[in-house]
């Protein structure tokens, strides 16, 4: 028992503990809602961009529709096409005084479970589009479990992600009485024996939605089923029911035969669980020094009592053994985390070196890329010139129709293009067969199209052996007619007069899909704005994500791109602990980030931390031995008796060590 004066010796420090603990608590407590609060934010503004590019696809269909729409012979140009069989002409020339009008795009679904996109216009023309819209594929589906594509009325048309959930309509996911299309996110429960958030977000207000009560609510993914082989959401009590069933919001305002709404919802399903591992999240190193501090305070116990030890209490052997056992584990133990110290600062620092390689590697690569380009283009430029006379037109397989022409700069080009005063590609090369080549489309809203015309344009000085590139614009973009990611190089062009940009369609390899090391990531992104990414390791984002809103508007990251200066720092990205360095990008208005998850950096101080650990549990097994030994040899108190306990114990281990491997001396013998 402890005495009145060890209680009041012992109060003071309780209460400091106690506080301490209230204080990490209410942290803790403060830092998971600001984080739920920040999840929620940036799921909300993935599926607005998302939307946005949705948007971006469907008026370009639109202005590719209304160009060809207004030609003399409409079927000339898209005979060629690969989608040639989509479009369907009126009459030509069309009514007089009766200007083109273009009705809003119609999105349906066949009895396959297709999307389509119909265009029509009031002179008869029709143009059906396949909505199988590739940048819906670019949702980030390491932020969602389950990606969906639904009407207003909560019919689902298309979904992506988990297998195991086949989903029919939204509105069973929502609360009673609410709209499936209002924006925000609803905890759905219980589907297919998990607990989701469902994020939505409205866009493409200008599509009409036409859904059929008989046609298919979606196009099916993989199934995965289950135990009784049905697919696993059909087994939550309804969730993945078809529209009409009843107590589903909305679902009494579609008529048998179907319904035409305005619209798109873009959803996106979270599992509850993990929203509260991101939520909660405890970093490695965090959990490193709770654990010494722990440790500490256990190993320290014997100083504690020896503290608050009356007057009238006896110190005993075991006593003086555990403060010398509790010495040694405080100095093995604050050993172990200043030589960790000294290698996780070492280890930093290697990141850090590699992070600025990887960015100079980049720049470079970058740099000599552009290079290629522009030289290559030249030579397009060049030939295309020497035809005099030569009107619109699409040269395919431009590779084996030009033996001549020298290709030897940049081979990888995907397109080389002409481009007149008004926006629209007159003469097209590309380096693909004719059923894969594009057609020509209008530009005229690319940045790199207005950055020549109104003589925005950027240089490149000499560097390395490179020669100076002069006058040229750069963007990257995603293909209209493919939607893959690409880049494009405009530069002036002066003959035929007609036609003032030359463009040059390539696919940057140094910063699309490149390849690099494990663990590492860069992003190429705006200095203005919100920092939109223009190139990313991960080609999903590019063009999709505003870095400077994903780092929570970082006050450093801004003015260190804002001063254009290159600099190491610590990150917040996507919720995430990284290294990062900035540096910016010569003769461009960008920055390069390159980045590295301290995650991983400080899982490999975790296993150096398990590792030597284990190494020390063996030397303090030997420790509490010998301590015991004393305990059960009292007469072993001297350094006489301490040394006979040694060499006994030293004896009993090479006995049983010789005995195990079959060899005992004679001498060995005689002395055991």
């Amino acid at each position: 028992m402890l005495s009145a004066n060890s209680l009041r010796k012992l109060k003071l420090p309780a209460i400091g503990a106690l506080a301490l603990l209230l204080a990490v608590a209410g942290y803790y407590l403060l830092l998971a809602v600001r984080r739920t609060t920040y999840l929620t934010a940036s799921n909300v503004r993935l599926l607005s961009t998302i939307g946005h590019q949705f948007d971006d696809w469907v008026r370009r269909q639109e202005q590719i529709f209304r160009i060809v729409a207004q030609l003399d012979e409409p079927s000339a140009i898209t005979k060629d096409w690969r989608s040639s069989a989509n479009w369907k002409f009126g009459r030509r020339p069309p009514p007089p005084d009766t200007p083109l009008d273009v009705k809003p795009p119609t999105l349906s679904v066949d009895s396959s479970g297709k999307m389509l996109l119909t265009l029509e216009s009031n002179w008869g023309d029709s143009r059906i589009v396949p909505f199988d819209a590739p940048i819906f594929e670019a949702l980030q589906r390491d932020v969602f479990d389950v990606v969906i594509l639904a009407a207003p009325d909560g019919r689902i048309l298309k979904q992506s992600g988990h297998a195991d959930l086949y989903l029919a309509d939204l509105a069973p996911l929502v609360a009673s009485g609410d709209s499936a299309a209002k924006t925000g996110h609803a905890d759905v429960r219980d589907l297919a024996g998990t607990t989701y958030r469902l994020f939505r977000q409205r866009c493409c207000g200008r599509v009409r939605v036409q859904t059929s009560a008989d046609g298919p609510a979606a196009e099916k993914p993989e199934p995965s089923s289950g135990t009784d082989g049905e697919p696993a959401a059909k087994k939550d009590g309804g969730k993945s029911r078809k529209p009409g069933s009843g107590d589903s919001a909305g679902s009494d305002a579609r008529s048998a035969s179907g319904k035409i709404t305005d619209g798109l919802v873009v959803c996106g399903l979270v599992s509850t669980s993990t929203l509260t591992e991101r939520r909660f999240a405890v970093s490695y190193s965090t959990m490193l020094i709770i654990a010494g501090v722990l440790l500490m305070i256990v190993v320290s116990w014997p100083f504690l009592k020896l503290w608050l030890i009356g007057n009238r209490q006896r110190v005993r052997l075991i006593d003086m053994l555990l403060l010398g056992i509790s010495s040694l584990l405080v100095l093995s133990v604050g050993t172990l985390y200043l030589l960790d110290s000294y290698a996780y600062t070492r280890l930093k620092a290697h990141i850090h070196d590699g992070l600025k390689t990887l960015s100079e590697g980049i720049r470079s690569n970058m740099r000599r890329e552009i290079a290629a380009a522009y030289s290559q283009l030249r030579v397009l430029q060049s030939a295309s010139s020497a035809e005099t006379g030569a009107g619109p037109r699409i040269v395919v397989d431009a590779l084996q129709r030009t033996p001549k022409l020298d290709f030897s700069f940049y081979p990888f080009f995907e397109a080389y293009s002409l481009i007149d005063s008004k926006g629209f590609q007159q003469q097209k090369w590309s380096i693909r067969s004719r059923s894969q080549s594009p057609p020509r489309i209008p530009v005229s809203d690319r940045e790199y199209f207005t950055r020549i015309v109104e003589n925005q344009t950027w240089s490149l000085p000499p560097e390395g052996g490179l020669p100076e590139i002069k006058d040229f614009a750069l963007e990257s973009i995603r293909s209209i007619t493919r939607m893959d990611t690409q880049a494009v190089l405009a530069v002036r062009n002066d003959s035929p007069a007609d036609l003032p940009v030359a463009t040059l369609a390539f696919p940057m390899i140094s910063l699309i899909k490149p390849v690099v090391p494990e663990g590492f990531g860069f992003a190429v992104i705006e200095d203005r704005d919100d920092g939109r990414v223009l190139f990313h390791s991960d080609d999903r984002r590019n063009l999709i994500e505003q870095f400077f809103l994903e780092t929570d508007r970082d006050r450093r990251l801004r003015s260190v791109v804002a001063a254009r200066r290159a600099e190491l720092m610590d990150l917040r990205y996507w919720g995430r602990d990284y290294s990062a360095y900035v540096a910016p990008l010569a003769g461009f208005p960008w920055s390069v980030v390159t980045f590295y998850e301290k995650d991983r950096v400080r899982s490999v101080n975790v296993d150096w931390m398990l590792t030597t650990l284990l190494f020390l549990i063996p030397y303090m097994l030997g420790c509490v031995f010998l301590c015991l030994l004393i305990l059960i040899f009292p007469v072993v108190t001297g350094p006489v008796g301490l040394a006979a306990a040694l060499l006994t114990a030293l004896l009993i281990g090479r006995r049983m060590w010789a005995q195990r491997t079959g060899a005992i001396s004679p001498g060995w013998q005689a002395a055991a």
